[in-house]
């Protein structure tokens, strides 16, 4: 098995999904990458010129396996990664609305989705019902606050 620096193994990420090898990136993060570690690693790659092929390929991983973290993963690569997408962040928003349907008891999820509300993307009524959830498991997640404070 070949080891790389961090720098090397952005490289070859980078180098991969510009000639569209999915399946060795995928391989590569699999091998290389801890699942905490992946959207930090894909961010660098995006800025390192992968653009929004590092989206395309979080969207095969999704045609291959539809799971809330990968939705999570695609979320934060359209709207974090490459934030200048027009629409990027209703494609975010969309990815954690589909993460949230797929594992309804993940409050991190939902309070990630609170982000969405800040940009004014997530409606209030929603944004409310997330931030109560995010409150029985964090009771001072000032998002959540500012949020149910602003209900009242």
């Amino acid at each position: 098995m070949i080891t790389y620096s961090e720098t090397q193994l952005h490289q070859e990420l980078l180098k991969l999904l510009k000639s569209l090898q999915f399946e060795q990136v995928e391989i590569i993060l699999n091998e290389h990458v801890k699942p905490a570690n992946i959207i930090r690693t894909l961010h660098q790659v995006t800025e390192l010129g992968a653009g929004i092929m590092t989206y395309t390929f979080v969207n095969y991983i999704l045609t291959k396996t539809e799971t809330p973290f990968w939705h999570r993963v695609a979320a934060c690569v359209i709207s974090e990664s490459i934030e200048h997408v027009q629409e990027g962040n209703n494609a975010g928003l969309y990815h954690i609305l589909k993460a949230i349907q797929l594992a309804p008891e993940d409050w991190l999820l939902k309070e990630y989705a609170l982000s969405f509300y800040e940009d004014g993307i997530l409606e209030e009524e929603m944004a409310v019902i997330f931030a109560k959830e995010v409150l029985l498991k964090e009771p001072f997640n000032k998002l959540a606050l500012k949020i149910t404070d602003k209900s009242i």
